[in-house]
C-alpha cells in the first residue's frame, strides 16, 4: 500500500515505460531552476511533448532530466531524470504525482517511486529534501540530511 491516494489510477503523471511517476515541487524549492531552465517556446520540444504544454512556462530537457515548471502553481514536473526518490501522493490537483518535499523515510511502496533533482540542483546539500537514487542502478547516492529542527 502506499503512501497517499493514486487519484491518477496509475495512467496519469507516471512514465509507462518505467513506471516511475512525476516527481512535483515548487520551483522556489529547487536552487538552481531559475538558472537552468528556459522559457517555452513550441520549437523547443519533440510534438509528444508538446501535448500538453499549453499550462507550462520554463523547462529543462537534456539528456539527464525533462522537467517543466506550471505558470499556474509554480511546480515543476520532473517526467524523466536518472535519478528517483520515494514521496506521498500529491492532492488531486496533480493526480498520480508524487510530492517531492513530501518524502518517505521508512518502509519505502515501489507505488511512492518518482523521478527527482540531482544534487547538482542544489547550492547547499541541506536543502535537498529527500533521499537520492540512481534509475539505472537503484543504488542510494544521496542521504537526506536531517536538520536539528526535524529532529526536535
Amino acid at each position: 500500500m502506499g503512501y497517499g491516494i493514486d487519484y491518477g489510477m496509475g495512467k496519469t503523471n507516471i512514465d509507462q515505460k518505467t513506471g516511475i511517476r512525476f516527481g512535483v515541487i515548487s520551483a522556489n524549492n529547487v536552487d538552481y531552476w531559475y538558472e537552468s531552465s528556459e522559457p517555452f517556446t513550441p520549437e523547443n520540444l519533440s510534438e509528444e511533448e508538446l501535448e500538453d504544454f499549453e499550462t507550462q512556462e520554463y523547462f529543462v530537457k537534456d539528456k539527464e532530466i525533462f522537467a517543466v515548471q506550471s505558470v499556474s502553481t509554480n511546480d515543476i514536473f520532473v517526467e524523466r531524470s536518472k535519478y528517483f526518490t520515494y514521496a506521498s501522493f500529491c492532492s488531486p490537483c496533480c493526480p498520480g504525482a508524487c510530492n517531492l518535499t513530501d518524502f518517505i523515510e521508512d518502509d519505502r511502496p515501489e507505488s511512492n517511486k518518482c523521478y527527482c533533482f540531482g544534487k547538482d540542483w542544489f547550492e547547499k546539500e541541506e536543502n535537498i529534501p529527500y533521499d537520492i537514487y540512481e534509475v539505472s542502478t537503484g543504488n542510494l547516492i544521496f542521504k537526506k540530511i536531517q536538520n536539528d529542527e526535524e529532529n526536535i
